[in-house]
């Protein structure tokens, strides 16, 4: 199905079950795995090697519309195909909303499994950047180090690259951003001015993304100006922040394929947490479904575990 191509949350593997042919060509064909243009809605167990996968293609509302939400559904408009192996790497909050597991018996998932799926936590989190026309951290007087004066002179106050505070800012950092074919290319950086999580990211919520940006700004001077600091808006692209790129605001919990950041362990549930880390190696084999990524680990939010449970399922 040349509509889906390759997806970053969902991959299905191995070839059709209706396929029989050893052929190179025709092997390749069978092979699915979906994009961000496809929505898989639900797997299926259909019969001892057989899974059936019902998705949904997704029709792009703008070309010019880079929102997380530039696709919408077109409900009646799915297809329903049959594997002989699934791997799910898609978060859990998310398969449970959006992608119903269904057929499968307590052999396949025996009780501690579905458990730990409905007891999971996920955090919420939220990131604010701004563009700079200049990398403030690289302001200082100092030829090799910022915090040294040239000649012994007095040292001169500087913005430090990163940040720490216990304001509603919580923690700052200034980035270098690579430009590669981005229409609008950020050469000076750009300072994730606030990085919150669970409840300093809920009070954030409420507000429209730009006057977001503009009070956070506000604290960010009131800080630098209580501290003895440069002004921080001296360095930004464009603080009246209309100019294209200017910012970006991005609320894990918002995002309609995450639903949150990342998985927290709740107290009383280690058995169950066990039993999905382990969930490959007992039955996968019976189910024919595999799951990968970091949701499915005991170290949820980090690259390390999600490319164990990725070489786990393979």
């Amino acid at each position: 199905d040349d509509s889906c191509g390759n997806l970053s949350f969902f991959d299905l593997c191995k070839r059709s079950s209706s396929d029989d042919q050893k052929d190179d060509d025709d092997d390749a064909a069978a092979r699915h795995s979906f994009r961000s243009s496809c929505k898989v809605v639900g797997v299926k167990k259909v019969g001892h090697e057989q899974l059936e996968v019902t998705f949904r293609n997704l029709k792009k509302k703008n070309a010019d519309d880079n929102t997380i939400n530039r696709y919408r559904n077109t409900i009646h408009n799915t297809t329903t195909n049959q594997y002989n192996y699934v791997l799910c790497t898609v978060p859990i909050w998310n398969a449970q909303i959006d992608m119903p597991l269904t057929g499968f018996d307590s052999s396949h998932f025996p009780m501690a499994v579905p458990m730990a799926l409905d007891m999971s936590h996920w955090i919420r989190s939220t990131k604010v950047f701004v563009a700079l026309k200049e990398p403030y951290w690289q302001q200082g007087p100092g030829d090799s180090d910022p915090r040294l004066a040239k000649n012994g002179g007095p040292i001169e106050a500087f913005l430090p690259q990163v940040i720490a505070t216990n304001t509603e800012l919580m923690d700052m950092y200034g980035l270098n951003a690579p430009t590669g074919n981005d229409p609008h290319p950020i050469k000076g950086g750009v300072a994730l001015i606030s990085y919150t999580w669970e409840d300093c990211a809920q009070k954030f919520l409420s507000y429209q993304e730009e006057e977001l940006v503009h009070m956070l700004l506000d604290r960010v001077e009131t800080l630098c100006e209580r501290a003895g600091l440069p002004s921080f808006s001296q360095f930004l692209l464009d603080p009246t922040l209309q100019t294209p790129g200017a910012y970006t605001v991005w609320r894990w919990s918002l995002q309609p394929q995450y639903h949150g950041c990342a998985k927290a362990y709740q107290e009383g549930i280690e058995e169950m947490n066990y039993a999905l880390l382990t969930y490959n190696k007992a039955h996968a084999k019976d189910s024919n479904l595999y799951f990968a990524g970091d949701a499915y680990s005991l170290e949820s939010g980090w690259l390390e575990p999600a490319l164990r449970m990725s070489l786990d399922a393979t």
